[in-house]
């Protein structure tokens, strides 16, 4: 969750010690899904991007995995330049799909 929300926010470098969770970010994310103010709050005040992802399955809101996984295709798809299509998965260690998003993108001639 922390290395796919790095990517969505456009970080190539998800090592750790390169760049922190925006926990900023994923409050937009989470604001964008339709998540109620409170939670979002929340969001913003968690420690992991384990803890945000725990909040958003307890609270049902799945939309929020879809929006992380089409801004992870987006910014995959800019970072090489387009010309072909990304499909991305976010799965929990019991193999549950969290949300799942295919974009494809050819740059413009």
């Amino acid at each position: 969750m922390g290395k796919f929300s790095k990517v969505a926010q456009g970080m190539m470098m998800v090592h750790s010690k390169g760049n922190q969770v925006d926990f900023h970010f994923l409050r937009q994310m989470a604001e964008e899904a339709g998540v109620p103010a409170d939670l979002c709050e929340k969001v913003e005040q968690a420690n992991t991007a384990s803890e945000v992802g725990d909040l958003m399955i307890a609270s049902g809101y799945m939309e929020f995995f879809q929006k992380l996984c089409l801004y992870v295709c987006e910014n995959v798809l800019r970072e090489v330049g387009g010309g072909m299509e990304v499909e991305t998965i976010l799965i929990t260690m019991q193999q549950r799909i969290l949300g799942r998003e295919r974009v494809a993108w050819s740059p413009s001639k």
